[in-house]
């Protein structure tokens, strides 16, 4: 009786996602194309996923899925906490830290936070210079994710958001994102995620009377693995993903587990402005993993991030 009821509440759940996902569609969009602010709500933080062409929404399998597919924190077995850092083009860095647990009933909720520094500038008034800072943002998740069936996931963000320019002009905005996830074998096989991210429940984001809406975005992905032998293990990944007003991309990424203590990543993204290459490592000590990857910006340069990670 207990696990007819678990059934029906989780049930209950996908469809009211499904209700809401067509309560969006019939809206009128209003948005102007190829036109959004907040950009930090774009960046998906994670040094593993980077390394493989930003490509995790239908892999999902660790706890930065709470930046990816909220859904995949149903794959989570044990509780884990990862703190992230990236240096970016421009003297801009962003750091974040992300967290989940498990409930009864196969629930599953987690936590996620952003800050990002947009860099100094200088302002110039008459003879007098000053130094301040460009942009900082503040981004707090809230994650939770039911298991729909043995198979089947689902799963919800809720965001909020604290911009602030020149140290002077702030702003705030209010997002949702939400995902499923299919997962046929949790260890080797196909496993596919498609997320609806940045859902604006607010008014865009305002700094004085001027707004801009949120970037929505659409994320679908694939993953499969595959176990060479019994030291060796194989992903690979694929990701499309559009943001309202421009055109779907592609990003590819694959990772080679060697043993229980090295891994290789590499990935490719597809249709973007500049040479978007990317690679990295992983080393696993036990329950403590470090991440590390670099992504070619053309002549922008390379950004850098790194990862370390805990399971309990």
């Amino acid at each position: 009786m207990r696990l007819k009821r678990l059934y029906l509440s989780n049930k209950v759940f996908l469809l009211v996602l499904i209700q809401f996902c067509m309560f969006l569609k019939l809206q009128p969009t209003i948005r102007a194309e190829g036109i959004a602010g907040a950009a930090t709500l774009k960046i998906v933080p994670s040094a593993r996923a980077s390394a493989m062409g930003d490509t995790f929404t239908g892999v999902a399998d660790d706890v930065n899925t709470i930046f990816f597919n909220p859904a995949g924190l149903s794959l989570l077995q044990r509780p884990s906490v990862s703190f992230m850092s990236k240096q970016m083009i421009g003297n801009t860095n962003l750091n974040a830290m992300s967290i989940n647990f498990s409930l009864k009933d196969n629930r599953h909720i987690g936590f996620g936070v952003i800050t990002f520094n947009g860099g100094m500038a200088e302002i110039v008034s008459g003879s007098i210079t000053r130094t301040i800072r460009a942009q900082e943002d503040y981004l707090l998740i809230c994650s939770y994710s039911p298991e729909i069936t043995k198979d089947g996931m689902a799963g919800v963000n809720i965001k909020a958001l604290k911009s602030t320019l020149a140290e002077e002009y702030s702003a705030n905005a209010y997002a949702l994102d939400i995902g499923v996830m299919l997962s046929q074998n949790k260890v080797e096989g196909n496993s596919f995620g498609f997320v609806i991210q940045n859902i604006d429940v607010g008014n865009g984001i305002k700094y004085i009377d001027y707004s801009d809406p949120l970037p929505l975005t659409y994320r679908a992905g694939w993953g499969y693995h595959k176990i060479l032998n019994k030291n060796k293990k194989f992903l690979f990944c694929l990701d499309w993903v559009k943001i309202y007003g421009d055109v779907w991309k592609i990003n590819l990424g694959s990772e080679l587990v060697m043993g229980d203590s090295l891994v290789l990543r590499i990935g490719y993204k597809y249709g973007y402005a500049f040479t978007n290459l990317s690679t990295g490592i992983g080393i696993y000590l036990g329950k403590i993993k470090f991440d590390i990857a670099g992504s070619l910006l053309g002549n922008l340069g390379t950004n850098y991030q790194s990862s370390l990670s805990m399971n309990f």
